[in-house]
């Protein structure tokens, strides 16, 4: 099943935005009693969506009419550095996940299966989970800071978060676990020869870059190389997310007829 046109978990969170409409005359009535002075005339609200989730699903009608994607893969370090250290991080997690970032799930629905997929990193009986392995420092810092619990990670990383919650409906899997990863300076030999066995001229610059030029932490530094955080997906969540892709389903087929 073709990609070109899908929903994509890594990026559905575009379609999660909350938009603005028109008050109803109960609710301005509501508005001048609450506040006096304010003079708006919309409200945001659930149910309406906001410009990300049109120009998104503009994308799509493109991809399908193109019958390809938009944008031909990256090979901008970071996107290389964070697909060939996932493999690390790997490594130092428990033998009960299986790395399975290579394989696109899709929708069990055989009418959203055309239209919605994704691709985790990690999955077990219980859970799907993705690996970050930002290449700046100060990101690596602020998406660590961010797992203090579910609502701070979904406010300040809603990209990430509902990717996990993509993924959680399209595997089937009840959990979520996201994991921040970044080597300590010792590892990166071990990083430099993953590079090599790859063969691949996109990690090249990995083995002749000085340490400096690639994200690392100091041992006795207060940041651990290894950071998760797991929760349940909640239903509510799981609920809102189907009935945003329906509906970019059904305006994707309005602009294809």
């Amino acid at each position: 099943m073709s990609r070109n046109g899908n929903f994509s978990s890594s990026e559905i969170y575009r379609l999660t935005g909350i938009g603005s409409r028109k008050m109803t005359e109960l609710e301005l009535a509501q508005q001048k009693i609450e506040n006096p002075k304010s003079r708006a005339k919309t409200i945001k609200h659930r149910d309406t969506v906001d410009e990300k989730f049109n120009t998104y699903v503009k994308e799509k009608y493109y991809e399908r009419r193109l019958k390809r994607r938009l944008n031909s893969e990256t090979n901008a370090r970071p996107t290389a550095w964070g697909t060939l250290v996932e493999e690390q991080a790997f490594s130092k997690l428990g033998l009960e996940f299986s790395l399975v970032s290579k394989k696109r799930y899709y929708h069990e629905d055989k009418d959203l299966a055309e239209y919605w997929s994704g691709m985790p990193d990690l999955i077990t009986d219980d859970l799907i989970g993705d690996i970050k392995s930002p290449w700046t420092m100060k990101s690596f810092c602020q998406l660590v800071e961010a797992l203090k619990d579910q609502q701070t990670f979904k406010e300040e990383y809603p990209q990430y978060y509902w990717q996990l919650v993509s993924n959680s409906i399209l595997a089937k899997r009840k959990d979520a676990l996201i994991v921040i990863y970044c080597p300590y300076e010792k590892d990166l030999e071990e990083i430099r020869k993953l590079a090599s066995d790859e063969l691949d001229s996109r990690f090249a610059f990995i083995n002749w870059a000085d340490d400096k030029e690639l994200p690392y932490l100091v041992e006795d530094g207060d940041y651990t190389d290894l950071n998760v955080l797991e929760f349940e997906v909640p239903q509510e969540d799981k609920d809102f997310l189907t009935e945003r892709v329906i509906l970019a389903k059904d305006k994707l087929n309005e602009l294809l007829k």
